[in-house]
């Protein structure tokens, strides 16, 4: 089949090169005319043929629109426009062709057609982007929310030959233009950069400015790194270009300046898609089609090109008017009557509004937005949703995990909010004079601020531990009206959730836990369940914080002595029990009202010594931390 396809990928060049429509330049050729010998049955072969002269043909198609002589890059919107256009006609004809017949025997054929389709978009779409030399401003819906954390520690020389360092919070969808721009701002106490250029160095090598519209996550960085760094100031009159030999430093005159970009960033084809509301409604559509018929690629293909593209315009829309509107009812609607794959997207949606990307201290919006959603009842809205056996009911179980996901991650955030919302107004009403006569509801204020301060997800996470505290001190004291917001059945639901996910069998979240018990003897777990788990433990110790005194139930209970072995001694994941450490070594020593369950838990963990090595050397270092604590 190699053959096959070098051959007809040689014919297909030579053909149109004699004919003048493909220029050869250099390594590659480039399109002098789209109507190109040949290009509707390249469609064809992308459809119908063999995977391997499937993916060369898919290749040429991209590379026919995508590689552009200087005329035809004068209408490049257009053509963009009309390479979608064509995509889409075939996409819906195999989508209404599998409505109609979901047990024909060409099933299978219109599934793999759509695939390839979807991979002709997807790599299109790729390109285009990896082509923008711009910062993004209109994020790819994949990258529009918080991701994971990062710490840096930037690194700048003295004149004394010493060194200064800066530790500096950001996260991996952090554009390293927008690194940059925080960099001056917490180095210079101000946001303007006009007149200011900066070079950042890692592992020795400058970080070249055109490659500012990467993100964190895209540098190989992990959660903690050094870089080195060396600010720059622009003499009056200088001209733009930095007369310096060093090449690499050359662009640095014109770091910041993005509205150069913000047109061509309009004319890309994920943004074009995302106007027009149709396009992200198919693919919705097409992937929970996927996740009905239990092709798999074919919802993941449709998830990677809805991750590509930037949020649709009108569910975004929808979501923003239901803050203006005062209505909580119609969120709670969109997520419990919308298929699963919806319900995921507008949950993603949500967590973009509420956790965005480019979160800074000056986005009022954002911060208003927050502010909205906890003091109206998102807390309850999202423990509902968990609650319910109803939720997704029908979901796949990848799905319903990235469903399970942006839920608690949300639920997190929030509940460390309302623990700060609760300590922040206890000790306004609790005055000095006071503070003696009720020294108990005083010692309950500094347990609940000690026990937050030390969340592992908040603690480390200096982005979310700023939003945590932000709304501690300005949410209305309204929002501890809920009294019986978290409850002993709000507790055994989240740990469900949490030894669900750790037994990679997240679809039995809701059913006994027995079952769930038995299924922690499966095969090891996948990353998107052990991230559940962990996101489920932190929610889990912060429900602790706020009602540490439902510890002393918990305690007695057999199914939460079983979930506790299961977790610290059963999982096959070893970074899943290290963080299960953490959890349970937080609950016992800072979410308690007595000392018996850091007791109970020495007593329980001391009747299971019969292990492997491995795993008894994480235990008894376990143990012997609780036993340092029990004696301070």
């Amino acid at each position: 089949m190699k053959g096959i396809a070098r051959c007809f990928d040689s014919a297909f060049k030579l053909v149109n090169q004699n004919s003048h429509k493909l220029i050869a330049k250099r390594h590659k050729f480039v399109t002098s005319n789209l109507f190109q010998t040949g290009i509707d049955y390249i469609w064809k072969v992308i459809m119908c043929g063999v995977d391997e002269v499937s993916f060369k043909a898919i290749d040429l198609m991209k590379d026919a629109y995508t590689h552009l002589s200087p005329t035809l890059l004068t209408r490049q919107v257009a053509i963009h426009i009309d390479f979608i256009g064509k995509c889409f006609q075939h996409l819906e004809l195999s989508f209404e062709v599998l409505k109609v017949r979901l047990e024909a025997p060409e099933r299978h054929v219109h599934v793999t057609q759509m695939v390839r389709c979807l991979t002709l978009l997807r790599e299109y779409i790729a390109q285009c982007d990896g082509a923008h030399k711009g910062e993004r401003t209109l994020l790819p819906h994949g990258k529009s929310s918080l991701w994971k954390h990062v710490m840096l520690t930037v690194r700048f020389p003295l004149p004394s030959g010493r060194q200064e360092d800066l530790e500096v919070s950001t996260h991996g969808n952090e554009s390293l233009g927008a690194l940059r721009r925080k960099i001056i701002r917490l180095k210079k106490g101000s946001s303007s950069s006009q007149g200011i250029k900066i070079d950042l160095f890692l592992n020795g090598d400058v970080v070249n400015p055109v490659e500012d519209r990467r993100l964190m996550h895209q540098l190989s960085i992990r959660e903690r790194a050094v870089l080195s760094a060396k600010i720059r100031y622009k003499r009056h009159g200088s001209p733009s270009q930095d007369s310096s030999s060093d090449s690499s430093t050359n662009s640095l005159s014109n770091l910041f300046d993005s509205t150069s970009s913000s047109e061509t960033e309009k004319s890309l084809p994920g943004v074009i898609m995302a106007r027009d509301p149709k396009h992200c409604l198919i693919l919705l559509q097409i992937g929970q089609m996927g996740s009905q018929l239990n092709a798999s690629i074919l919802r993941d293909r449709a998830c990677e090109l809805l991750d590509l593209i930037p949020s649709d315009q009108k569910i975004l829309e929808k979501i923003c008017q239901c803050k203006d509107k005062g209505g909580f009812k119609q969120l709670e609607e969109m997520c419990f009557q919308l298929p699963p794959l919806h319900t995921l997207y507008h949950l993603e949606v949500l967590q973009s509004l509420l956790l965005p990307a480019t979160l800074s201290p000056d986005d009022e919006q954002s911060y208003s937005f927050q502010l909205w959603f906890i003091e109206n009842g998102g807390i309850r809205l999202l423990l509902k949703l968990l609650e319910s056996p109803d939720f997704v009911k029908d979901a796949d179980v990848n799905t319903r995990i990235l469903i399970y996901r942006v839920t608690m991650t949300l639920l997190r955030l929030f509940l460390a909010s309302l623990g700060m919302v609760r300590a922040f107004h206890w000790a306004k009403e609790l005055t000095s004079e006071s503070r003696t006569k009720e020294a108990a509801a005083w010692g309950g204020v500094e347990q609940l601020r000690e026990a937050l301060l030390h969340l592992p997800s908040i603690h480390s996470d200096l982005l979310l531990r700023q939003i945590v505290n932000w709304i501690g001190q300005s949410a209305s004291k309204t929002v501890l009206d809920d009294v019986n917001l978290v409850t002993l059945e709000t507790v055994c639901c989240i740990q469900r959730f949490a030894w669900s996910a750790a037994a990679g069998a997240a679809h039995l979240a809701k059913a006994s836990v027995d079952a769930i018990h038995k299924a922690m003897e499966s095969k090891p777990i996948d990353s998107e369940s052990a991230s559940l788990c962990k996101e489920s433990l932190g929610v889990l110790s912060t429900l602790l914080a706020l009602q540490p005194n439902l510890q002393e139930s918990l305690i007695k209970e057999r199914d939460w002595q079983t979930f506790i072995i299961d977790l610290l001694l059963m999982s096959r994941n070893r970074p899943l029990r290290l963080t299960v450490c953490d959890q349970l070594f937080l609950m016992v020593t800072r979410c308690f009202t007595t000392s018996n369950p850091l007791r109970f838990l020495l007593t329980h963990l001391f009747t299971y010594l019969s292990l492997s090595f491995d795993t008894l050397r994480l235990f008894v270092l376990y143990i012997c931390g609780l036993d340092c604590s029990f004696g301070e």
